[in-house]
């Protein structure tokens, strides 16, 4: 599945942020730069509207339809508006490709990638600022053999 929707600039992308890759700052959840340390060249995040349902119910599509990380309590959701990172890009004279990368478990899957380096290091910065961090809401790991579509 190679579909390559774009994005609108009003609706938001999610990262699962894991215990080691959010920090406490003055009483405030931010998410660290583990959260942004990959070998591939673009970012993983799910796309919060694509359910097209309220936030919170879409937040647990999310977490039932994760395969490949293991998604605690004890982590945080990085809540990003795909506007705003475009506006990150646009301030560094450069572009985030942000488009919608389904695979066959995950439907709301969306690839956030950078043009360069200073780009993805601006990317953390601004979500280290502005990200809001959700917590992980009640979910339960639906088996990819019961799965009718994540």
């Amino acid at each position: 599945m190679k579909t390559r929707d774009k994005i609108d600039d009003s609706h938001h992308v999610l990262k699962y942020c894991g215990v080691s890759r959010w920090d406490l700052k003055d009483g405030i959840p931010r998410v660290n730069r583990k959260a942004f340390k990959t070998p591939h060249p673009s970012f993983s995040f799910n796309w919060l509207e694509y359910y097209k349902t309220d936030e919170a119910s879409s937040l647990v599509r999310i977490c039932e339809c994760h395969t490949h990380r293991n998604i605690t309590k004890k982590g945080k959701i990085l809540k990003l508006k795909v506007g705003d990172i475009k506006e990150v890009g646009r301030k560094k004279h450069t572009d985030f490709r942000i488009e919608r990368t389904p695979n066959s478990t995950n439907k709301s899957h969306v690839s956030v990638a950078p043009s360069d380096t200073h780009s993805a290091h601006a990317l953390f910065l601004f979500a280290e600022q502005h990200g809001i961090l959700l917590d992980v809401p009640e979910f339960r790991k639906i088996p990819v053999e019961e799965r009718e579509c994540c």
